[in-house]
């Protein structure tokens, strides 16, 4: 059976929202005793704690309430429909993709039917069997019977004025009106002179006119028709119009549906003056004087208008002198497109991509599925409330059973228990057949003798009355828990008191069934039912693991009973627990690894591999410890972006501690969701981590950190005569000083005062390594406000050669023609590899760490720089021959091989001891080994070959890998 629970009121903890958030921890000692705490009792001599109760008495003991069944007729059960009998007909054709008009082609002595599909930018003759016939449209663009954008085609029977039957096509999307032999199916001529957006076009016969709805210029213009080609006449309504999508014509009028005017007008055809409106100008409505985008309308033979009001997705039937809806098409209809009555009365009609024939007609069906009344009932009436126009009728059938299986095969029976009779008028008493069934479904008949005509059912009720064996009986109890200083280590015994009936018989008739709530979220955390042999329980509580993190609770008991005659009773319970002092929180933003704390997360847009787009948060709770709670959930809110989202933290090992080693993957972006697994944060934005000790809700810490966007900075090096060349290798003087200058460091700009980072600049020869520290620029508008993400050195580092090794000395030791670095490490490491000159010798002999070395410069390489990414080979001790490089990417996935004969080395691809050989031009084209051209990103080389070392004379394969950046 079904339990419900009691929605209770809490109150919401309002929470200021600011960057850094200081928290003062008072740690209580550890080694707190627990001690038994006075029980919570109710019963004795009266309940009085309970909080809310239904169909329960309550006193000194609690029962079911004792129920007067003299008055049986209760109203228990109303269906109401909302509708009418509408029917839809759905015209399946095969290849039509989106239709948007749909009507009947009026030549004598056809049956056909005309479908215009602007997706597959054609109009479509389909028969009576829904089988399309022939097509118009040509596929070739070039072609002038090809069609951009059709919205309508209407046919015509030329013979009165013996003209060939033609159909005259609108195309919005080339501007024009396209006149076809329809019985041909060929183009004889177009019309687009001036037209703009034309969204309808019809032809007038007996004057040889054609009345085109020029949506795009919020005019009508008319046209004389001859048998190959039509000229202007003349043109009007601006004035008045605004978006035309449809006009029809009778003598001396026009109908023109004004879709963002919201109105449709009967104009005179002489002047285009306004003879009658339905609508109010520019004013969207729903009600019975305003229409929402109208896009169709027609003239019916009763002088009435059909209006189809996609708005408000219902068609309606307008007397335009009165200004007043004379009929509706019950029920509404989604995205209607167009709407025609044809003489049967039946209406042609496009909405949300499906071709439609529609209208009432009669038949009966079932008013929902099967209803389970939950027990066995006597039936008393059957009440109804419908609306019946001229020609249609309402009447009712029904079945029973005792079963729900029972009930598909029951017979459908009137008021004399046949099925020959049916329930004709309101407030009929049920036959007697249907008493003692459980399961009951009703059937309606809705007749009509036109399809413009319906009932309305309202509302119907069936009447029944019951015997109360199946009332439950439910109290809920207040909120039981410690003081504010305690918090509750275990949940011990619940023990109560019954009263069971006399007669053992009885007592499976009764239950008494009870519930431990969580009373900060109403949620049920443990359920028993209290034996019937026995007139004390006693549930032990220690061992359940749903209660351990619970500390506040209600009790709630559910009473019922199969017996008019019995109920269960409760005289009294009572609840023990064990409690210590209850200990603060703590909950930090933290590293990857949990040691130290963070005060700013950098996040890209999006999550790429090997960039870390997660935020870890670590949480320390003795609260939690103690109950040996395996894991708990803290709330994450941005407060820019809004976005809201849990973070589910581990038990680490048995400590108070908990972490989580995957974290929260979060970007950077401008809109955002919730709960969804990511979050989606703004640059700038404070992200606020709050939690909230289940076991002492007053016990609720948080923090926050700064959240923005990671940009890759950009490392380039000056000397104090301007910007060293990196693509011509230019040599650095001892006599120079050397400049730094990082941009693009959005991510390292933190507020609008002056930050500094710092890069390093080291020689592997030497083994020197200097710190450079570099200050923010301010902006350029306001020399207060340090925004820009722009880093200087403001000291130059200097050069001395042949000194010795002095770390961070400010001043550099290298060596003449060393190869030496200026590093500065962000998102990926941004190099810049410089060059002393040379000593005085023809032939500069090489010399690096280990065997031999693979370096490429600039790197990073921009390809849109206009420099050329070139390739470098040293060997330093011994000879080394490479075979091929090899480029892997960050996944460790072949990219491409590359033979050595394709780098044009200037040294060749042998290259002896101490020296080098560098390629000429470009050594890679940057594709992969299927010719596509790869992203940007982190790659790697891996050179392949064989060395001879100098000394050992062996040879050996060998490898090598370097790392390198591509942006592009």
């Amino acid at each position: 059976m079904h339990r419900g629970f009691y929605a209770l009121k809490h109150q919401r903890l309002s929470m200021r929202h600011f960057f850094i958030l200081t928290f003062i921890a008072l740690c209580l000692p550890s080694f707190a005793l627990a001690w038994q705490t006075p029980e919570w009792q109710d019963g004795t001599p009266a309940f009085t704690k309970i909080d809310s109760s239904s169909f329960v008495a309550i006193g000194s003991t609690v029962t079911l309430q004792s129920i007067n069944t003299t008055n049986s007729n209760a109203n228990t059960m109303q269906q109401i429909l909302t509708g009418g009998l509408g029917y839809i007909d759905t015209v399946v054709v095969e290849n039509i993709d989106f239709p948007v008009d749909f009507n009947k082609v009026p030549i004598p002595n056809t049956d056909i039917y005309l479908v215009t599909d602007a997706n597959r930018r054609k109009v479509y003759a389909i028969n009576s069997d829904h089988q399309a016939v022939t097509s118009f449209g040509s596929d070739k663009v070039s072609d002038p019977a090809y069609l951009s954008a059709p919205v309508r085609a209407r046919a015509f029977d030329g013979s009165p004025i013996g003209m060939f039957s033609g159909m005259l096509v609108t195309d919005a999307g080339n501007d024009k009106v396209l006149m076809f032999n329809y019985l041909e199916s060929k183009l004889v001529w177009t019309y687009d002179s001036g037209l703009n957006e034309p969204a309808a076009a019809i032809t007038v016969v007996d004057s040889s006119r054609i009345i085109i709805c020029d949506k795009g210029n919020s005019r009508i213009v008319f046209l004389s028709m001859t048998p190959d080609t039509a000229t202007f006449l003349r043109s009007g309504g601006n004035s008045i119009l605004s978006e035309p999508v449809d006009v029809e014509y009778r003598p001396g009028q026009l109908l023109v549906t004004d879709k963002s005017k919201h109105a449709v007008y009967i104009l005179r055809e002489t002047d285009f003056g306004i003879i009658q409106q339905f609508g109010v100008d520019d004013e969207a409505g729903a009600g019975a004087t305003h229409l929402n985008e109208p896009v169709d309308a027609q003239f019916l033979t009763n002088g009435n208008v059909l209006i189809a009001d996609a708005g408000n997705n219902r068609i309606i039937e307008v007397n335009m002198a009165l200004g007043t809806i004379v009929w509706e098409f019950i029920p509404r209809i989604p995205k209607i497109l167009s709407a025609t009555r044809q003489s049967n009365n039946q209406m042609l009609v496009v909405s949300d991509r499906n071709v439609l024939i529609m209208g009432y007609k009669t038949r009966d069906f079932e008013l929902g599925a099967a209803r389970d009344l939950g027990r066995e009932v006597d039936f008393d009436s059957l009440t109804f409330n419908a609306d019946l126009e001229d020609g249609t009728t309402i009447r009712f059938q029904m079945r029973t059973s005792l079963t729900l299986s029972e009930l598909n095969v029951a017979e459908w029976l009137g008021p004399d228990s046949t099925s020959n009779t049916w329930y004709e008028e309101d407030n009929t008493n049920l036959a007697n057949v249907h008493d003692g069934k459980r399961f009951f479904q009703l059937k309606v008949e809705m007749a009509t003798n036109s399809p413009l005509s319906t009932a309305r059912l309202n509302n119907i009720a069936v009447h029944y009355h019951y015997f109360d064996t199946e009332a439950e009986g439910r109290i809920l109890t207040e909120v039981i828990a410690d003081t504010a200083e305690n918090t509750i280590t275990s949940w011990q015994r619940l023990r109560g008191k019954t009263i069971l009936p006399v007669n053992a018989a009885d007592r499976d008739e009764i239950s008494l069934e009870i519930f431990i709530v969580n009373a900060d979220n109403n949620e049920p955390v443990y359920n028993f039912r209290v034996v019937n042999v026995d007139t004390i329980f006693n549930e032990v509580l220690t061992n359940i693991p749903t209660l351990a993190s619970v500390g506040r609770i209600r009790l709630e008991a559910i009473f019922n009973t199969n017996n008019t005659a019995v109920a269960p009773i409760l005289t009294e319970w009572s609840l023990d627990w064990e409690t210590e002092a209850s200990l603060a929180s703590n909950i930090r933003f933290v590293d990857k690894q949990g040691t130290s704390d963070v005060e700013v997360v950098r996040l890209s847009p999006d999550i790429a591999f090997g960039e870390s787009n997660v935020i870890f948060v670590f949480l320390q709770d003795q609260n939690l410890a103690l109950r040996s709670v395996p894991r708990i959930k803290v709330g994450l809110h941005a407060l820019q972006s809004g976005d809201l989202d849990s973070l589910q933290l581990t038990r680490n090992g048995v400590s108070n501690e908990y972490i989580t080693s995957i974290g929260m993957p979060g970007v950077i972006r401008e809109t955002a969701g919730t709960n969804n697994g990511l979050l989606e944060l703004h640059n700038g934005d404070t992200l606020v981590v709050r939690y909230v000790d289940p076991i002492d809700p007053n016990d609720v810490s948080t923090d926050s950190v700064l959240v923005v966007q990671r940009t890759r900075a950009i490392l380039t090096v000056e000397t104090q005569n301007g910007p060293v060349n990196t693509e011509i290798n230019q040599r650095i003087l001892p006599s120079d000083s050397l400049y730094l200058h990082v941009i693009n460091e959005g991510d390292h700009d933190l507020s609008p005062a002056r930050d500094s980072i710092y890069a390093e600049v080291f020689d592997n020869t030497t083994k020197d390594f200097e710190t450079v520290l570099l200050y923010e620029v301010p902006n350029q508008n306001d020399p207060n406000v340090y925004r820009t993400g722009i880093f200087h050195s403001r000291r130059g580092l200097g050069i001395a050669t042949n000194q010795g090794t002095r770390i961070e000395n400010g001043r550099l030791e290298t060596l003449r023609g060393d190869l030496f670095t200026a590093q500065y490490i962000d998102i990926d490491t941004t190099d810049v590899f410089l060059y002393m000159l040379p000593p005085d010798t023809s032939e500069v002999p090489v010399d690096g760490p280990g065997a031999f070395n693979l370096l490429f410069a600039p790197n990073p390489y921009k390809s849109n720089s206009g420099e050329t990414m070139r390739m470098r080979i040293e060997a330093y001790t011994g000879s080394l021959t490479l075979n091929k490089i090899e480029i892997y990417n960050l996944a460790g996935e072949l990219v491409k091989s590359l033979d050595a004969g394709v780098f044009g080395l200037d040294h060749g691809a042998s290259i002896t001891s101490k020296t080098r050989s560098t390629s000429s031009g470009r050594w890679w084209d940057f594709t992969d080994q299927y010719g596509n051209q790869v992203s940007s990103g982190t790659y790697f080389a891996r050179l392949v070959g064989r060395f001879t070392d100098e000394l050992t004379m062996r040879t050996e394969d060998v490898t090598f890998l370097r790392k390198f950046v591509i942006v592009r």
